[in-house]
């Protein structure tokens, strides 16, 4: 169930037009902003690889928890002075530095969902920056930027130090199980099968050679011919 309150805009809004270009917002704006009565959900934040889920309960509902500690919400805010156009945003706040507010081509469905996107990758990435490494697994990381090329620089690095943390805490126990490579990406369960296979017990080696990734299965394949070679001489 969802309940509506007044909230004042706390900080001063990182607003973004429909091309992705800052803009510095007329007095309106930011005034009707402000007085928007906002819906608060009482259901559970959503990881924030769920992307589409994140959608549809916004399509629905117009608001949604998000992990971290955000809050996504879309809104019409008013007709524009100017143009006697409505105004629709999507707007988060919480758990960031200050509300990114993402201004939709305008108040049709498919202008507002592009606009929740944009809104959601930036918060995506804010988070992602500020969390310590090990906070989050590899897989739980890498699975928020599904696209090729969308993971930005700095949590590319990010990313690489949790898998080289991950793989050092499997390599040194003296057995790696299924359940231990559950909650790493290709990367980090790719490292596992070329370079530590032979640690890995019987669940964890069936679980390598049955991957969904290619590059995976393959250096798990290798790895075991040459421990069958090996067994032989």
């Amino acid at each position: 169930m969802n309940q509506q309150v007044a909230m004042e805009v706390q900080g001063t809004p990182v607003v973004f037009m429909a091309d992705g270009t800052k803009k510095v917002q007329p007095d309106w704006f930011v005034d009707r902003l402000s007085r928007v009565e906002r819906l608060v959900s009482r259901a559970e934040p959503l990881a924030l690889s769920k992307v589409k889920l994140i959608l549809d309960l916004l399509h629905m509902d117009g608001v949604v928890r998000l992990a971290g500690g955000g809050v996504i919400r879309n809104v019409i805010l008013a007709a524009d002075p100017d143009t006697h156009e409505g105004v629709g945003v999507s707007f988060i706040e919480g758990g960031v530095s200050a509300p990114i507010v993402n201004w939709a081509k305008s108040v049709q469905g498919v202008h507002f969902e592009a606009a929740a996107r944009s809104a959601l990758s930036r918060y995506r990435d804010e988070i992602n920056a500020a969390v310590p490494v090990g906070a989050l697994s590899s897989l739980e990381l890498a699975a928020q930027y599904p696209a090729k090329g969308s993971m930005p620089s700095e949590i590319v690095k990010k990313l690489y130090a949790t898998r080289d943390a991950e793989v050092a805490t499997l390599a040194a126990k003296d057995s790696i199980s299924a359940e231990d490579i559950a909650k790493l990406d290709r990367g980090a369960r790719a490292t596992i099968a070329s370079s530590h296979f032979s640690k890995c017990d019987d669940t964890a080696k069936t679980a390598l050679l049955n991957d969904s990734h290619h590059w995976v299965r393959s250096s798990a394949e290798i790895s075991e011919r040459d421990e069958r070679v090996g067994h032989n001489q």
